[in-house]
């Protein structure tokens, strides 16, 4: 046998064959034709050769001794790899039976002895043509399938619900999420129409852009909104061209945009009442100022009285600014500014709700039926138990009034978990563990249009003289001191349900309270001097009265820049400042910081019209000794000055 060096750029065939002048012969014509030849006088030894790597072909007779060619070409398919491996058997018998079992084994070609090799060689050649065409179709295919199996698995991953239209708008491919909105089976929705997927009008509004493009032959847009929850869907089309250039298909995409939507009215509204907060808040600042004067006046024209001695139109005078300040308290509330005076502790918002049924038992009006349902968990919030009970209540008064001929009205408290990545369950309600409050009514509803405004102060659906129209502003304001958020929900003619949604409070730790201090009476006269720094003349005026007439020397001063020259070129510091916070200029903040700073033992004691969620906290950070909200009556000026000036003294002891 010639064993001269193959060609490693040739095809590798393997001829195997018991007769020695059939290998010779083969050998030498193959590899004249440029193929590298491996002989094999037995199929025993090319089935071993097989465990280091297969030929491209193979050349087999049927008959040899040991294994024959119809067994060791089955052995050879049952090969993982050897599909695209073409197998010529070759025998000098040529009857049909023989054939049928060659290409059962799995043989691609049949030739009966003697063969002519010159035209076996290009039957060879063509044979590996049409395995490689074989090999590389295969490819192809595997290729495309895995294509396929991406795009598919990219195409069902989109959320957004994406369908496949021919030109009469039928469908002809859907993802996933078109499938789940569809909610029949996969099968079913091949060949619907987009009724199945937007009922009602929705569905002609679906179609709308889709017409639109098969009409211009462009992308077009629209916004819909669908369903008895009200979802919005904005639907983009674009069209799908054939060779022709005319639209085969049209392809339909509806993102959901309800919650977006919601988000973005919710910040709308959470600017606009801000907005409404701070000229709340400027206008609560104005009036306290004015009741602020009017009170201390009448204080002081009480205080010039005989003994015994009393004016009916003082206690008037006294009542209508009690009932003033009470309003300006509430719009406090709802600007946050009101923040300062809610003292938090622990408290329990079933025991909150019990309390309020129970008063509630005797002031709605009757035919309105009251029903509560306690959490059977835990229910512990950082609130203050006042505000949350007035919140409870304006609730409770609003749901009665939208039943003028009675109704149904349910307390529901609970407790929910909202996971960091989860959307606010309200606005400005944080995640975590919360405390609901929900308070239900079988009223007339509201529209959207009033739920925009409801929570702005003095708006109101009731007839004039009915109320200031606050109750909403106050819950609203109360949730936003306490962390917590408010969430509204009706339809006209089906009720309404508010529900507040609170932080449920840490476990607490135990805290030793400190010992209480009773200050020494104060030591007054007219050794002791005040400094009065206030923007408001008549504020200045009252006080220098006031101070003047139980025994103080009184300095005023009419904004911060002032106020720090005087401080500063006093032969005697003053023993005491009274600063106000709302000032042109400086301002009382930036007066206050500048004062302890040139005056690290300056005494100061913040007054404001306008409170503040942090003023306390903030004032005393800064050096003040304590803070004195507006208005507030002459005898409690007296004993709050009363008890700086004694811890300054027994300090200085």
């Amino acid at each position: 046998m010639n064993s001269g060096r193959p060609n490693t750029n040739s095809s590798r065939v393997w001829l195997i064959d018991d007769d020695e002048t059939v290998l010779l012969l083969g050998e030498e014509i193959l590899r004249a034709e440029g193929f590298d030849v491996r002989v094999f006088s037995a199929a025993e030894p090319a089935w071993a050769a097989t465990a280091s790597g297969l030929p491209d072909l193979v050349i087999l007779d049927v008959l040899m001794p040991g294994i024959g060619g119809f067994e060791f070409c089955a052995r050879l398919r049952r090969v993982p790899g050897t599909e695209d491996v073409p197998v010529l058997m070759m025998t000098s018998l040529d009857d049909a039976e023989s054939i049928n079992r060659a290409f059962e084994a799995g043989a691609t070609a049949f030739a009966t002895k003697p063969l002519n090799w010159i035209n076996e060689a290009h039957h060879v050649r063509y044979m590996l043509r049409a395995a490689k065409v074989a090999r590389d179709l295969r490819k192809e295919e595997a290729e495309n399938r895995r294509a396929r199996d991406t795009w598919e698995k990219t195409f069902n991953a989109i959320r957004d619900v994406v369908t496949v239209l021919d030109p009469t708008l039928h469908i002809v491919q859907a993802n996933a999420a078109a499938v789940g909105l569809f909610g029949g089976p996969a099968e079913a929705i091949g060949g619907a129409s987009l009724q199945g997927l937007f009922p009602g009008p929705a569905g002609e509004q679906a179609e709308a852009p889709a017409r639109e493009t098969l009409a211009t032959g462009r992308s077009a847009t629209v916004e819909l909104t669908c369903g008895r929850l009200e979802r919005i869907w904005r639907v983009e089309t674009a069209p799908v061209t054939g060779d022709g250039g005319s639209i085969v298909q049209v392809v339909h995409v509806a993102r959901d945009l309800t919650n977006e939507r919601r988000l973005e009215s919710a910040v709308r509204q959470q600017q606009k009442l801000e907005a409404v907060g701070k000229l709340a808040g400027g206008m609560a600042h104005d009036l306290n100022n004015l009741l602020h004067i009017v009170l201390g006046h009448a204080d002081l024209i009480e205080a010039d009285l005989a003994p015994g001695r009393q004016i009916p139109s003082l206690t008037q005078i006294r009542e209508a600014a009690g009932r003033g300040s009470a309003l300006i308290g509430q719009l406090l509330t709802f600007s946050r500014h009101g923040a300062a005076k809610c003292h938090k502790e622990p408290t329990d918002a079933n025991k909150a709700v019990a309390s309020v049924h129970r008063m509630l038992e005797r002031l709605l009006p009757v035919g309105v039926w009251v029903e509560t349902f306690l959490a059977s968990a835990p229910t512990i919030v950082d609130a203050d138990p006042g505000q949350l009970q007035q919140a409870i209540v304006n609730l409770v008064i609003n749901a009665s009034q939208a039943m003028p001929d009675g109704g149904r009205l349910t307390i529901r408290v609970g407790t929910r978990h909202v996971g960091p990545d989860e959307p606010p369950v309200a606005p400005g309600a944080p995640s975590g563990d919360l405390v609901s409050i929900a308070v239900a009514d079988t009223g007339h509803g509201m529209n959207r249009e009033t739920m925009e405004q409801m929570y702005e102060p003095f708006f109101t659906t009731r007839e004039a003289g009915s109320g200031p129209g606050l109750g909403l502003s106050v819950v609203y304001g109360i949730m936003r001191s306490h962390g917590g958020g408010i969430a509204c929900t009706s339809e006209p003619g089906k009720g309404t349900v508010f529900t507040l949604y609170l932080p449920a409070a840490k476990p607490a730790r135990a805290v030793t309270p400190a010992a209480e201090r009773r200050p020494s009476a104060p030591q007054v006269g007219v050794s002791r001097t005040i400094l009065v720094v206030d923007d408001e003349p008549a504020i200045r005026n009252f006080l220098q009265h006031a101070l003047t007439r139980i025994g103080f020397s009184v300095v005023t001063a009419a904004d911060g820049e002032s106020g720090l020259q005087i401080y500063g070129e006093a032969p005697t510091p003053p023993d005491l400042v009274i600063l106000d916070l709302g000032m042109p200029g400086i301002g009382g903040w930036e007066c206050l910081k500048r004062l302890r700073e040139a005056h690290p033992t300056a005494t100061v004691l913040v007054a404001t019209g306008f409170g503040g969620d942090d003023v306390t906290e903030r004032a005393l950070a800064l050096g003040a000794c304590g803070v004195a909200f507006k208005p507030y009556a002459v005898a409690e000026l007296r004993r709050t000055i009363g008890e700086i000036l004694a811890r300054g003294d027994s300090t200085a002891d």
